[in-house]
């Protein structure tokens, strides 16, 4: 399994799997472009409904980024399933999956189709499927991974900040080096 990720090589049952990975990778780039940090992203096997999980350490401004972070599971899913931009039938059926509480939140939230996710989920699709192939091989994945995903600087708020600013205004991550201003 560890060497086969390549569509054509991997079973239906690895392709669920991806899936899943991509899913939650999905829900930790968009929390962590957004400015909310990680706990930990796991696949949960084990769990009668729900196959993975996105958790929150912390929340830069509480439940005001949930339904766009709901949505993006989802919504990264359903690109990796359709093989770019889903069709409306393609995240019709992802979002309703059965046991899924992210259709739910979204939803709930009043916004059905959080209109910023889909360039973000595009823009990032390479952080979003390399942080997927780590958890499709670890089974789980930590703010460092999702941190090295987006190609985050290292120990430089400011340069951090700046980093996540320019992905959410559409900059795709890794295209880009952010320079901390010497003092």
């Amino acid at each position: 399994m560890m060497g086969k990720l390549r569509l054509r090589d991997i079973t239906p049952e690895e392709k669920q799997r991806f899936a899943i990975c991509a899913h939650e990778a999905g829900h930790a780039i968009t929390a962590t472009a957004l400015g909310d940090t990680v706990g930990t992203v796991a696949l949960t096997p084990d769990h009668p409904t729900n196959l993975g999980q996105c958790t929150l350490a912390a929340e830069q401004f509480p439940g005001v980024n949930a339904a766009r972070i709901a949505f993006a599971g989802p919504y990264a899913e359903a690109y990796w399933r359709h093989g770019g931009p889903p069709t409306s039938n393609t995240l019709r059926r992802v979002l309703t999956a059965s046991g899924r509480e992210d259709d739910k939140i979204v939803r709930e939230s009043g916004d059905p189709r959080p209109a910023d996710v889909p360039r973000l989920i595009a823009n990032c699709w390479g952080s979003i499927s390399g942080l997927a192939r780590q958890l499709f091989i670890n089974g789980t994945a930590t703010q460092s991974d999702v941190d090295r995903a987006l190609w985050l600087p290292e120990d430089e708020p400011e340069a951090r900040a700046f980093a996540l600013a320019s992905i959410r205004s559409g900059r795709v991550p890794g295209s880009f080096k952010v320079t901390p201003a010497l003092l």
